[in-house]
């Protein structure tokens, strides 16, 4: 977001694109919520994304106010190690009863499902009904030291925000209708959860920030670890939750000099104090919207929208240079891949080109280097996934190539950075071979790297009756570092698991000027012409008009739906 001083209209520009887990319909739908005569009895004045079923608009805009929401991500949820039976919970010296509440499941075709749900003060049992969790709760050190095998085991309970009565929904409704920032700050007061960095612009050319949610104050239960790190003992009243961060004290801003405001998921204080998490996301993504954002002196529209799009992977600067200097030797074949790299700027790009082809061949080979550098290091089980903290862990260690980090620890030998950067290399000559064929200009980032979009319903669906209901892949570029963050899981392979769940861009100077594409459609009816009829636009970065004032919208309409009550009163 840019303030008037760096817009090209002299007013704020809003740009927002929630990076979320593809699906088919998308989790948005665009609405309109525009009251005949604003009043205090229907005050509503504003058109954005909603989700279904929930009245009024998540991220948009009214007359006045645009706001948009990235995650915050502070740490929210807790597990609390209980001493229970099935009727009673242990602390402090104490049995308190257990809440027990019974849940009946019903089952398409099967017999019908009871479980019966514990819960102590922290939250519901959850090692009641999922395995790993119970074994955690067997394996957890207990004020800094394991357990012995004599003791009692541990059932596992689960403290959450999203959990406890809230009053999220009255935030939305106040935002919908703020018309300055105060209106902004007081809308979320009562946003609980879940926790989001919230950008404000309104049309006298203010801009600002405010991190809402219920951030809880606790105390942390094993030595050296931060808050919340490592299941509590649920036994020790000391360890429970002591209320929330007040409001006051979470992070915010209004009218900053610089004049522009990022939120990309990265640390948003540098303070400790108070608490939100430490395990924030790194900010490749932020750092390289600011720097796209200076360097102009004035942004336009148009610049938002390409900026949303950008597809350089910032690591690549760093990583392509020792690529091109390692000596392969007599290996041709993975030669022709590493020859890919001679003019590579890191984009990643999709489509019939060298350019993503290298993207193609770069990608697989990071992911190759994360696998061989990093797995052997890892818990029995756990596998390197790949997105932004692997590639922070990449960028300092290729700084020392003698890191223990390098070495195979199954093989005899000590392999140093560029023993691992050959072997990635070779293996991923290997792995788009089999892929994508063994022609390496015939390789394309995008192909591989596709986004399907999934009905929840097609998983039980047979083949054709499945093809009615799921869409793609859909060819993409981007990965889980570049601004146009499209990640993937790299232990399933290179298909993409969210993305950019919308775009939008709010020109506060003209409002009628704004744009914005979903990434599916507004219909979830896979007969309708809209279920489907934005996605090639956001595939290729395009959006459209978006009017949300009277005569735009008139102007603008095709099709009108009228209903009204039959007057019976019912």
């Amino acid at each position: 977001m840019v303030g008037p001083a760096r817009s090209t209209t002299g007013k704020p520009l809003l740009a927002n694109d929630p990076h979320l887990a593809s699906s088919q319909p998308g989790v948005w739908h665009q609405v309109g919520l525009h009251c005949t005569r604003v009043s205090s009895s229907c005050p509503f004045d504003v058109s954005g994304f909603t989700f279904a079923g929930v009245p009024g608009v998540v991220i948009g805009h009214n007359a006045r106010v645009a706001w948009a929401f990235t995650n915050l991500d502070p740490d929210v949820a807790d597990l609390y190690l209980e001493r229970a039976t099935d009727s009673t919970y242990l602390q402090d010296g104490t049995q308190h009863a257990l809440s027990l509440r019974t849940e009946r499941i019903a089952v398409a075709g099967g017999q019908e499902q009871t479980l019966v749900i514990r819960e102590t003060k922290h939250g519901p049992i959850i090692s009641d009904v999922l395995g790993e969790v119970s074994r955690a709760g067997q394996q957890a050190p207990v004020g800094g030291r394991r357990q012995n095998p004599g003791d009692p085991v541990p059932e596992v309970s689960l403290a959450w925000t999203a959990l406890r009565p809230m009053r999220t929904a009255d935030g939305l409704f106040a935002l919908n209708t703020a018309g300055s920032f105060a209106d902004f700050r007081a809308a979320l007061k009562n946003f609980s959860a879940p926790s989001q960095n919230v950008l404000y612009a309104d049309v006298d050319g203010h801009i600002g920030y405010q991190a809402p949610g219920d951030v809880p104050i606790r105390a942390s239960a094993t030595p050296g670890t931060p808050p919340g790190w490592l299941p509590a003992p649920g036994w020790d009243s000391a360890y429970d939750w002591q209320g929330y961060v007040p409001y006051e004290q979470l992070p915010w801003t209004y009218d900053p000099p610089e004049g522009l405001i990022v939120t990309a998921n990265q640390q948003v204080t540098a303070s400790s104090t108070p608490f939100l998490t430490t395990d924030w996301t790194p900010g490749w993504r932020s750092s390289r919207i600011r720097s796209l954002l200076l360097a102009q002196d004035k942004v336009s529209p148009d610049r938002m929208r390409e900026i949303q799009l950008d597809d350089l992977d910032p690591l690549a600067s760093t990583l392509v240079p020792m690529l091109r200097r390692i000596d392969l030797g007599n290996d041709d074949f993975t030669r022709e891949g590493q020859a890919l790299l001679e003019g590579y700027d890191g984009q990643a790009t999709e489509g019939r080109s060298k350019a993503a082809s290298a993207a193609a061949f770069y990608n697989v080979v990071v992911a190759h280097i994360l696998r061989l550098a990093l797995d052997d290091s890892l818990p029995d089980g756990a596998k390197v996934t790949g997105g932004g903290r692997y590639a922070s862990i990449l960028a300092g260690i290729l700084q020392h190539p003698d890191s223990p980090w390098w070495d195979d620890r199954t093989t005899p030998s000590v392999e140093r950075r560029d023993d691992i950067l050959a072997r990635a290399m070779v293996a991923a000559r290997l792995d788009l071979t089999a892929s994508a064929g063994k022609a390496v200009t015939r390789w394309d980032w995008g192909t591989l790297h596709a986004a399907s979009l999934q009905h929840p319903l097609s998983a039980g669906l047979p083949g054709l009756v499945r093809d009615l209901f799921d869409r793609g892949p859909v060819p993409v570029p981007g990965n889980g570092v570049t601004v146009n963050a499209m990640g993937f899981d790299q232990t399933q392979g290179y298909a993409t698991t969210h993305v950019p769940s919308m775009r939008m861009v709010v020109d506060l100077g003209a409002l009628d000027s704004s744009t914005w594409v979903n990434l599916t459609g507004v219909s979830g009816h896979p007969l309708s012409r809209h279920y489907d009829d934005q996605t090639d636009a956001w595939a290729t970065g395009r959006s459209f008009a978006w009017p949300s004032t009277p005569n735009a919208v008139q102007a603008a309409t095709v099709d009108t739906l009228v209903l009204q009550p039959d007057g019976s009163g019912d």
